[in-house]
């Protein structure tokens, strides 16, 4: 399509418009799925053609890296659903409906809390203004106990030429007003404008302590003369996440094939934080019971130093939280004590990270030493699986908790 509204596929496709809203791609009927996808696009984006080489509008044209991924993920034993969330976003109110960011985000909350996405690990994948989105939807549902679960299993966002901070276009496309006048989105996408600032501030401020990942690629490549996001306006400033840049203009770097570099680091970003499906504190539980037991070969001697250090600041801020510890180390209650025992050492570490940046952090750090462990990391789902168990209710023997 071009920057101007105008598909490209036009003449050749009629306008779909029963797309809209969250529709599957690949194996969401799986009870057993590791995880939901969810592909959010842009401004005039569409649910299927944004992300087809060919534009394709028809969603039993499956030949695109949507369903690519979904069966790459399942050959590496990562079963998972992938949907595409479609939305109005026209660019000018004669072609279309727009709502402002703040509306369709309650509107994407709603999608995901209807179709149950926030009980198992979340993932999204997102494109231009469909970040902004994402981005606005997470920080609404902090407001909301019955949306908090989606913020507590959103693992990462992976933002492709999302405008952080406006984009020039849609500054030209404002001040074309007296020819066409622009939709309520194109006007929030101006450049440096206060919310998308404030948005942006917010962002950064509480990711980290939110554990959710983020993956960054921009284009490099201008359409029609326009570079639509610049390389300032791409990068969100998340500490030691580097953005990457790809030669490809702002519509096909969303449109990858199965060698580029967009389609290699996402699945290798899915990989990364579904293999490691079990949350941070659930994580740190097991990793400070073997540290407490001095089990670091086991373990891994950096992994055993990030635990060492979150129990030392345990020690000095929730001492309560280290008799947990020593509760379950004890091992002397019946399976199914041990299992409550491990439930309630994990729901103490949430509560003492989200009251808490420094405990946050360091809960955080022991996840990210279990990641870097290559001795450890092709374990790391069976890990999940079996921690998943205790947290679920079953009775598993702690001894059976290890990286091996």
């Amino acid at each position: 399509m071009s920057i101007f509204g105008k598909n490209s596929d036009s003449n050749s496709q009629p306008e779909n418009n029963n797309m809209n809203g969250l529709l599957p791609v690949f194996g969401c009927d799986s009870s057993t799925r590791k995880g939901d996808i969810i592909f959010v696009h842009g401004l005039a984006g569409h649910s299927w053609s944004t992300w087809h080489p060919q534009n394709k509008k028809d969603s039993k044209d499956l030949n695109f890296w949507l369903y690519w991924l979904g069966e790459e993920l399942q050959q590496e034993e990562i079963n998972v659903c992938i949907w595409t969330f479609g939305y109005e976003a026209a660019r000018f109110k004669f072609s279309g409906a727009a709502m402002p960011l703040f509306d369709q985000a309650s509107n994407l909350l709603e999608y995901l809390k209807v179709k149950n996405i926030g009980e198992r690990p979340l993932i999204f994948v997102t494109h231009s203004m469909g970040g902004l989105l994402v981005k606005e939807a997470i920080r609404s549902a902090q407001n909301f106990d019955d949306y908090k679960t989606i913020i507590k299993q959103t693992k990462g966002i992976v933002f492709l030429a999302t405008p952080h901070t406006g984009s020039h276009l849609a500054s030209l496309i404002k001040n074309l007003g007296a020819l066409a006048a622009p939709s309520v989105n194109v006007q929030e996408l101006e450049t440096h404008k206060p919310e998308l600032r404030n948005l942006n501030e917010w962002y950064r401020q509480n990711i980290e302590n939110l554990t959710i990942e983020t993956k960054i690629f921009y284009e490099t490549q201008p359409m029609n003369g326009i570079l639509v996001v610049d390389e300032d306006s791409a990068n969100p400033g998340i500490k030691n996440v580097k953005p990457i840049a790809i030669s490809k203009d702002h519509n096909s770097i969303a449109k990858p094939q199965k060698s580029d570099l967009v389609y290699l680091g996402v699945k290798d970003f899915v990989i990364k934080e579904l293999s490691t499906s079990a949350t941070p504190a659930t994580i740190a539980a097991l990793v400070i019971t073997k540290a407490l037991n001095k089990e670091g070969k086991e373990i891994g001697e950096n992994v055993v130093e990030e635990g060492n250090r979150l129990l030392s600041l345990l020690k000095s801020k929730k001492p309560d939280t280290v008799e947990s510890v020593e509760k379950v180390v004890q091992q002397q209650e019946s399976a199914e004590q041990q299992s409550q025992n491990y439930r309630e050492l994990i729901k103490q570490l949430e509560d003492a990270a989200s009251g808490d940046s420094e405990i946050a952090a360091a809960i955080q750090a022991i996840t990210d030493a279990v990641k870097s462990q290559s001795s450890t990391i092709n374990n790391y789902t069976k890990l999940a699986e079996k921690i998943g168990i205790v947290v679920q209710g079953g009775e598993v023997n702690i001894e059976n908790f290890n990286f091996e």
